[in-house]
């Protein structure tokens, strides 16, 4: 059964070697007698060689856009607007986000849940961030009607779904590597949580890998039965057209 790929999110946060970078044009401006012109720089005409023209300015002109990494505007602030990005992706521990693009707009089941399992891991020495896009006030506010523990830190809402479509999502990761990734509706019981957060990922994608094999073999059992089914009512069909062709001799 397929199982998540691990992905670094350090990785995803660069460029692979020799991947397609931004072109730019560099276009000089220079002015002789009062008056402005610009020049490239393999223009036949070299100003900056001439002492009757006075160098301007120059401009840097995009003309070919390169490759962006899939999570390109990543960045975590604390409150203060402090960036405590590398907080998370330096940490060599374990670490779970509780992400929620839209908090104003989760699922509040989700984000209990979300809650309950980020305080168990707490207790197990996880590290927990939480993040969002949303206002510092909608995010308080949602913290105490909901009760949450949960440190919540700002971010790039496009970023945000990108990691995770689901609102509220659960990410589990260790030295930037993904370990696991839950939806709302999937998000684990605290009590299957382990101090072993790879140990836990291992066991949470086995038993997903697990209902897939049990639907798998109802579904193939359902399509035999099916089939033995109108195996039954063909070889029925036949037998009823021969006693009544017999009948008829």
């Amino acid at each position: 059964f397929s199982i998540y790929i691990s992905r670094y999110m350090k990785g995803s946060m660069k460029l692979p070697e020799g991947a397609p970078q931004d072109e730019y044009k560099s276009i000089l401006v220079y002015e002789k007698n009062g008056i402005q012109k610009e020049f490239s720089t393999d223009s036949p005409e070299k100003p900056w060689n001439d002492s009757t023209w006075k160098w301007v300015a120059t401009k840097n002109i995009l003309v070919k856009k390169g490759d962006v990494p899939p999570i390109h505007d990543f960045s975590l602030e604390d409150e203060n607007g402090d960036d405590v990005t590398d907080s998370l992706v330096k940490n060599k521990g374990y670490s779970l986000l509780i992400i929620s693009s839209d908090i104003d707009k989760a699922n509040r089941s989700g984000l209990e849940r979300a809650g309950k399992l980020a305080r168990k891991a707490g207790e197990l020495g996880y590290s927990i961030f939480g993040m969002t896009s949303s206002s510092l006030d909608e995010t308080h506010k949602t913290c105490d009607q909901l009760k949450l523990q949960i440190p919540f830190f700002r971010s790039d809402k496009i970023t945000l779904k990108t990691m995770i479509r689901s609102n509220p999502g659960v990410m589990l990761i260790k030295n930037g590597t993904v370990l696991g990734k839950w939806h709302y509706r999937n998000i684990p019981h605290t009590s299957q949580l382990k101090e072993n957060g790879l140990s836990f990922a291992l066991t949470q994608l086995r038993e997903k890998g697990n209902q897939r094999m049990d639907i798998m073999v109802v579904m193939s059992l359902f399509a035999l039965a099916l089939l033995l089914f109108i195996f039954r009512e063909i070889i029925g069909r036949v037998d009823e057209q021969n006693d009544q062709e017999s009948g008829i001799s």
